[in-house]
């Protein structure tokens, strides 16, 4: 998980050519016409490395026992434990290590005050440090909710540095900021520098760099926004690293996210021993572009690379005044490392070595993707390109494809192949010696020609009232070698003997179907069939259902929903929803949203009326209006930027004076599935319920019948489920989810006219 960076000498041989014409000297090799050339070139071998320490976090998954176990490099605190009995909560996944607490009480404590949690290094003497933070994805509608990086010196006195980001009403805003005082607590903030434009993102890179005393520089993904060399932070070394949060916001928990720490020496790499007729060294990327460069001074290059994320793969030259590479060496960079030119190893420039890894993957039906690893040794003279043969009797004969690729790039992607062949590969290396011997072999297959989708399974028809059945089937075994966008609908009234087209096609991978504005006591038989970008398959089974016979109850006319990820304009649309006809008639919404509540709801116009909330983990929302009339959009507005599912419901058959009677909510502190219970007043009656968990957890197995279930990735999930009461009483509604997690559950009970 961490541990110090293990120094590595790796040979690298370049070759300097010095042309000179009508000239002979005994020492020099001839070329041709009399044009000789002379081969001194040299290795840089690391000698140190930079890299203090480092952890991914986001390399396993622990729970929150797993994390706070392994204290070999992280151990763990905080005054959500010491001072303000609050719970506290730790954990890691591939997003990185998830620390969180909810805000203290303010009757005990006051308002404004915070509760924190954090995992410490041990006292480390670094001069970098660097992880990437993600703030919360919920709302704090109240005080703030911190995400920090804290460098804080050991000796004795609460001085620290703070890259951190910071969630209130406002949004989510950036700041760097110096806290000192004395050996109890800090009692002096300056804002160093704060970012607070508009639509600040959630996740950014930081890079602190300061020697404590009167040096500083703040990075965020890789741009320097501030640096100084004139300050007083009275900071000595070694420090410690906190990976922090600290909540003001009163019984809601809000978690930070963490990864990518690494910690070392300094901002710059040194090179040294360098040949008298060095004038500059250079640090390349893959590409060939120069990431820092450094005059050559009593034979030494110091090079800045403190803006770039490490390790850096480049390669570090040294050339001479007529930029000429006269050393060369591949190189995993870290600030703090010392290379040392070897000038033992000149010698005469030879081909290279071969490529190694060579892999080749299958892109599509008529592409296949190479990639490889340049060679260790390119032989004393620069790679100038590649050459790339292919095989399609597993290596018994080659052909050339590519001669040279005239380029350093070590991917390439071969075209216009069959379908369904099975290609070889293998690529050899050029210099301005020649080319080299071939690199391992690789193969791959092309994929085959898209066909269209085995029939989807597994359909079943399922009565929810008088005039609304409910389809779910099983996506196809075989999408025919294309993703399936869609499904057909068929239903037909005798019994499958004609069929009509219920929809042409879902636009959805969803594998659910709410046939609504039936005839009641009508039997009615379905089928369907997916589509991919070739075609249609053939239907599924069949199905069939009979609707409920008419009643003076409640009817369900209509259900949709839909969702968004985060709306910049604050609004999510619902259009052309018909309410459906009969007599009292009632419309309900329900909204899941994951950073924002609603700041109204409207249909054609028209507002509705908030019945019941919850936002503890996420926001869960119903809103009604009574007796709305034809089709038009359903506009709900956030109160901010926000992921969202919304659904509504329209019924015919409620009572007008008091449709909604009963409501409830229900949230959890510890993660597990959504479910709430309500008790219902009166006979005849529905029960909605409205369950909104992370998004990152997906709901399904609902103990009510679902209308609809939507997830916006790592986002927010909203679901819904409905029940017919015949008679009063406890009504409970259960979701399974994916993994467990935080939620939110509303219910409502609809009263039946009389």
């Amino acid at each position: 998980m961490y541990g110090l960076f293990r120094q590595e000498k790796t040979p690298y041989i370049k070759f300097l050519a010095l042309v000179f014409t009508s000239i002979f000297l005994s020492s020099f090799a001839i070329l041709s016409d009399g044009i000789y050339a002379s081969a001194t070139s040299y290795s840089i071998d690391k000698t140190k490395s930079g890299l203090v320490a480092s952890d991914p976090l986001n390399n396993q998954t622990e729970t929150k026992q797993q994390v706070l176990s392994d204290t070999r490099y992280w151990t763990y605190y905080g005054t959500a434990v010491s001072e303000k009995n609050t719970p506290y909560d730790i954990f890691k996944d591939s997003l990185g290590m998830h620390i969180g607490e909810p805000g203290p009480d303010p009757s005990v404590y006051g308002d404004g005050s915070y509760s924190g949690y954090y995992a410490v290094s041990p006292d480390t003497r670094a001069v970098l440090v660097h992880t990437v933070l993600t703030a919360t994805n919920q709302a704090v509608l109240h005080n703030d909710f911190q995400n920090q990086l804290e460098i804080m010196t050991t000796s004795g006195l609460v001085n620290y540095l703070d890259c951190a980001t910071i969630t209130n009403t406002d949004g989510t805003y950036w700041t760097l900021v110096h806290g000192y005082g004395d050996a109890v607590e800090a009692s002096h903030f300056d804002t160093l520098w704060v970012d607070t434009s508009p639509n600040q993102p959630l996740t950014r890179d930081c890079t602190v760099i300061t020697n404590g005393a009167n040096y500083l520089k703040l990075y965020m993904d890789n741009v320097l926004v501030y640096s100084s060399n004139t300050l007083s932070l009275n900071m000595p070394a070694p420090f410690d690293y906190y990976l922090q949060t600290m909540n003001s916001y009163y019984n809601y928990m809000r978690h930070g996210i963490f990864r990518d720490y690494y910690a070392t020496t300094d901002e710059k790499i040194q090179v040294t021993n360098n040949p008298s007729n060095a004038v500059t060294v250079s640090l390349m990327d893959a590409s060939g572009n120069s990431l820092a460069s450094s005059i050559v001074s009593s034979g030494t290059a110091s090079l800045d690379v403190g803006k770039y994320h490490f390790p850096i793969a480049g390669t570090i030259n040294v050339y001479d005044s007529s930029g000429s590479v006269i050393a060369s060496s591949p190189a995993s960079v870290y600030g703090g490392d010392a290379y040392s030119v070897d000038v033992s190893s000149g010698g005469n420039p030879t081909v290279p070595q071969p490529p190694t890894n060579l892999s080749a993957t299958s892109a599509s039906t008529s592409q296949i993707n190479l990639s490889w690893s340049a060679p260790a040794d390119n032989g004393g003279s620069a790679i100038t390109g590649y050459q790339i043969e292919r095989s399609t009797d597993s290596g018994s004969t080659w052909s050339v494809l590519v001669p040279s690729t005239g380029s350093v790039s070590t991917t390439y992607s071969d075209t216009g192949l069959a379908a369904s062949t099975s290609y070889t590969y293998r690529v050899s290396a050029i210099n301005g010696i020649g080319t080299s011997s071939p690199s391992n072999t690789s193969s791959a297959t092309t994929g085959t020609v898209a066909t269209a989708p085995q029939p989807p399974t597994g359909l079943a028809a399922n009565t929810v009232s008088s005039s609304q059945i409910n389809l779910s089937w099983t996506a196809p075994s075989n999408n025919g070698g294309s993703a399936v966008t869609g499904y057909e609908i068929e239903r037909s009234q005798d019994n499958g003997s004609t069929w009509a087209v219920v929809t042409s096609n879902t636009g959805s991978t969803g594998t659910t179907y709410s046939d609504t504005g039936l005839v009641a006591s009508t039997t009615y038989t379905y089928r369907v069939s997916a589509i991919n970008s070739v075609g249609t398959s053939s239907p599924s089974n069949t199905a069939s259902a009979t609707t409920n016979a008419a009643s003076s109850g409640i009817v369900l006319n209509n259900v949709q929903s839909t969702s968004s990820a985060v709306l910049t304009s604050n609004q999510i649309t619902l259009a052309n929803f018909n309410v459906g006809t009969g007599n009292n008639r009632l419309l309900v919404v329900g909204i899941s949203a994951n950073n924002n509540n609603a700041a109204s709801v409207t249909f054609g116009g028209v507002s509705l009326t908030s019945k019941v909330q919850s936002f503890y983990n996420n926001d869960v929302e119903f809103w009604y209006l009574k007796n709305p009339v034809g089709t038009g959009d359903i506009v709900v507005t956030m109160n901010g930027q926000t992921s969202a599912v919304v659904g509504a419901y329209s019924f015919s058959g409620v009572n007008q004076t008091s449709p909604l009677p009963t409501s409830t909510i229900k949230h959890n502190t510890t993660p597990n599935s959504p479910n709430i219970t309500i008790t219902t007043k009166f006979a005849n009656d529905w029960v909605l319920d409205l369950p909104s968990i992370y998004g990152g957890s997906t709901l399904g197995s609902p103990t009510c019948t679902q209308q609809w279930d939507l997830n916006v990735a790592a986002a927010i999930t909203g679901a819904s489920s409905s029940k017919m009461v015949s008679t009063p009483g406890a009504v409970v509604c259960k979701w399974t989810a994916s993994s467990g997690d935080l939620w939110d559950d509303a219910a409502i009970e609809i009263k039946a006219s009389k």
